[in-house]
């Protein structure tokens, strides 16, 4: 694969979730790095450049609002795909003012994540331009 592939990073800290996720991604055409832990994304992204996010909202230690939020600070302005097996309306207004593109609600259709993630990646591709 060349280096126009997109990277898209999966922090989820089931990490049977991650790993399935990534697959699916990944037979999708993109580059995937799989996270167990806000921490290992806050790493990862001080190293390569995430294309795009899908992090889950309720983890132990920072959640992936907070994760968010720290990586906004830092100036990585990642477009985000959030996921969570909580109802979303708990977390929608905090999502939707941190930018990110939908949140999704487990268990959810593999296209339904692609198609998210494709327009993540759209707003990433028309803000790069």
């Amino acid at each position: 694969m060349g280096t126009d592939v997109n990277l898209v990073g999966i922090v989820d800290d089931d990490e049977a979730v991650g790993r399935a996720l990534g697959r699916i991604i990944k037979l999708s055409g993109y580059d995937v790095r799989v996270m167990v832990s806000s921490d290992e994304c806050l790493e990862l992204a001080q190293t390569e450049h995430l294309d795009c996010l899908v992090l889950d909202v309720v983890m132990p230690g920072m959640n992936g609002m907070e994760l968010l939020t720290k990586l906004r600070a830092l100036g990585k302005d990642i477009p985000t795909v959030f996921i969570t097996a909580y109802d979303q309306a708990d977390y929608k207004n905090e999502a939707k003012s941190l930018g990110c593109i939908t949140i999704l609600q487990k268990p959810f259709d593999a296209d339904l994540l692609l198609a998210s993630i494709n327009s993540a990646l759209q707003v990433n591709n028309s803000s790069n331009t």
